[in-house]
């Protein structure tokens, strides 16, 4: 199944269905954080960073700290790299 997305400033539409499944969990995550809401603007994420970049594990929660305002994000890992990737007052053990 061809999944084509068209980019900012890009004429031709790009086939993401070939990504890696780490590319395609922050392409869903973004689309959710981004999406209009109204009524309840919860995000629950269960393990996001189970495979993705260590980089962008870090890029993840500076998106999700700013997106905050907007929504309450709840966020479940095991992972000490994103854990040390945000400050400690949005940890909750």
């Amino acid at each position: 199944m061809d999944v084509n997305v068209y980019f900012v400033n890009q004429s031709t539409a790009k086939d993401i269905s070939f990504l890696g499944s780490g590319a395609l969990q922050i392409i869903d995550l973004m689309l959710a954080i981004y999406e209009e809401r109204s009524d309840l603007n919860l995000i629950i994420l269960d393990e996001p960073d189970s495979h993705i970049h260590r980089d962008i594990q870090k890029r993840l929660i500076e998106v999700l700290v700013r997106n905050a305002l907007k929504s309450q994000v709840f966020l479940t890992t095991h992972n000490e790299n994103l854990i040390r990737a945000t400050k400690p007052k949005y940890i909750s053990h």
